[in-house]
């Protein structure tokens, strides 16, 4: 079986039971960082919440199609950002610094 692509990662976050979205959410820091990292997915540990909090199936679902839409999708990077919003509720490591404030 061929890795998730970023694309079908963020596909399952919104759909229910998907093996991702049981990955991630409600778990607490340390297994939700090990499985985006086993995601390809990184992120300073400390920037993950404890727990995490998806937003609902039908949100995530509204912000693929919405990307889709928008031709991200296409962009593995640009999606994986999409994910960690989906995670972290904002993107606040985007301006921290090397020390992990920001």
């Amino acid at each position: 079986m061929a890795p998730k692509t970023p694309r079908d990662i963020l596909d399952e976050l919104g759909t229910k039971d998907s093996e991702s979205r049981k990955a991630l959410n409600g778990k607490g820091r340390d297994d939700a960082h090990k499985a985006l990292s086993d995601m390809g997915i990184d992120i300073p540990k400390g920037k993950v919440p404890d727990p995490v909090k998806l937003p609902d199936p039908d949100k995530v679902k509204a912000l693929y199609t919405d990307a889709q839409s928008a031709s991200i999708l296409g962009d593995p990077e640009a999606t994986k950002y999409l994910i960690l919003a989906c995670v972290v509720g904002a993107i606040p490591f985007v301006a921290a610094d090397q020390h992990g404030s920001g």
